[in-house]
């Protein structure tokens, strides 16, 4: 199997992103690395804490923003000080919710949930960031 992305875009408010913010996640994360001639094989594994939309929007309140629930590719991963070519590293969240919290409120954010998985601040460079969804597919041999 691998994962295709759809056609569909979320654009993060602009505000939020402005702000300064770190985008949290609920569920598998998983690292894909794709290489030459290849396609997207598994390179890593991390649990987060596993939060449905409603959980996460009642513990968090007014602290977040919620952004949609479901599988989620994050274009912009693996990019900055890493090095990574962002053309040939995704990160993949599978069944996750993607959140934005504002940076003068991550303390507090981690008060709640202390386990919480954030993006690194690299991953937020550009002014927009844009989450895209994806489905699984299944891989269909040449």
């Amino acid at each position: 199997e691998i994962l295709s992305c759809s056609s569909q875009q979320l654009i993060l408010e602009e505000q939020a992103v402005s702000d300064g913010c770190y985008l949290i996640v609920s569920g598998v994360l998983e690292v894909w690395k794709k290489m030459p001639g290849e396609e997207y094989p598994f390179t890593g594994r991390y649990q987060v804490p596993d939060l449905s939309r409603e959980q996460l929007a009642e513990r968090f309140g007014s602290l977040i923003s919620v952004h949609g629930s479901g599988a989620i590719l994050f274009e912009q991963a693996l990019v900055g000080e890493n090095g990574v070519n962002p053309q040939s590293s995704i990160i993949a969240a599978r069944n996750t919710v993607a959140l934005v919290v504002r940076r003068d409120h991550l303390a507090d954010a981690r008060k709640i949930e202390p386990n919480l998985w954030f993006a690194p601040e690299e991953w937020l460079a550009r002014d927009v960031l844009e989450v895209t969804r994806f489905e699984r597919t299944e891989h269909q041999q040449r």
